[in-house]
């Protein structure tokens, strides 16, 4: 290959570029543009700005709680109970036997064994 033949892909790679920057020069809005564009593009671009939006921080949302603060004082009183106790089977070590939780908790969900039995076969498919 000829040092000609090397530089014609790297030339259309330049032109390219040359043109496709000549193009978004010339789309461009000039800089005094936007003060001579009509009101309602000017209102338009606020728009999209964010400006014509209020920020979240200044829009106050009233609390809704349909408890009074005597009933968050119980709760607040059955919480802290809870967690004492919480904290206290921590602080003996009295801690439960996994593999005894898991049949427990398993106990629960799952049949007694042989209240169902396994299908003998396959289902087949026609």
């Amino acid at each position: 290959m000829t040092a000609k033949g090397s530089l014609r892909p790297v030339a259309r790679v330049g032109f390219v570029g040359l043109a496709l920057a000549a193009s978004a020069c010339a789309s461009a809005p000039a800089v005094g543009a936007v003060a001579e564009a009509p009101q309602w593009f000017k209102d338009a671009t606020a728009e999209v700005a964010g400006e014509a939006y209020p920020k979240l921080c200044d829009v106050r949302r009233p609390v809704r709680s349909k408890k009074t603060a005597a009933e968050w004082a119980a709760i607040q009183a059955e919480l802290k109970t809870a967690a004492a106790e919480v904290e206290a089977a921590q602080a003996d070590g009295a801690r439960e036997d996994p593999l005894a939780w898991a049949a427990r908790e398993r106990s629960l969900v799952e049949p007694p064994s042989g209240a169902h039995s396994a299908p003998t076969s396959p289902p087949v498919d026609r």
